[in-house]
């Protein structure tokens, strides 16, 4: 069995993009294929490194989107949650606000050349 190759190709524009596609899709091989941007607006997908976010820092933001706390409206609140990893809400506030930095500079930094 061979091994996959992901390859990232840049394009200087939408046309040769299309162009590429349609000979992927028509070539008959059984390479698959995605887009991952198209530059029609938005920043489209991207990847943000999470090495940097410690194991409390992921087990605080898990627990967070988990239990609906990032949802509109709140399905949870900084107490609740504090409980229930055993620490106060300043200290989970704290890690939360540490993760949300951390990923809030990544994703600016690893995707800023996505958008134009």
């Amino acid at each position: 069995m061979s091994q996959a190759v992901k390859v990232t190709i840049t394009l200087p524009d939408r046309q040769r993009g299309q162009e590429l596609l349609t000979y992927l899709a028509d070539s008959g091989s059984d390479t698959e294929f995605s887009v991952d941007w198209a530059g029609t607006g938005g920043v489209g997908d991207c990847t943000v490194p999470i090495s940097n976010v410690t194991p409390k820092q992921w087990e605080a933001a898990t627990l967070a989107v988990d239990a609906g706390y990032y949802d509109e409206p709140k399905a949870a609140d900084l107490d609740t949650l504090s409980r229930s990893l055993g620490v106060t809400a300043s200290a989970l506030s704290q890690r939360l606000n540490a993760v949300e930095r951390k990923l809030m500079k990544a994703f600016v930094s690893s995707c800023a050349d996505r958008k134009n």
